[in-house]
């Protein structure tokens, strides 16, 4: 059907990034990894990549 069928993940450096900023609002990980159905942050999609952080910034601002 000429669509790309293979899911590409978000690089080392935005899992990285990504896993600092969870831990910099402490972040519940597993509530994370639940809610994107993903073993591990390397997982991620990178189409999810975006929501993801602004659903942790979104948490920081709220915490202030």
């Amino acid at each position: 059907d000429g669509r790309k069928s293979e899911i590409e993940f978000i690089t080392d450096t935005q899992a990285a990034d990504l896993d600092a900023l969870l831990d910099e609002v402490s972040a519940n990980k597993v509530a994370f990894l639940d809610y994107f159905k993903i073993g591990r942050i390397e997982e991620l999609p990178e189409k999810a990549y975006n929501q993801a952080v602004t659903m942790v910034e979104a948490k920081r601002k709220k915490a202030r």
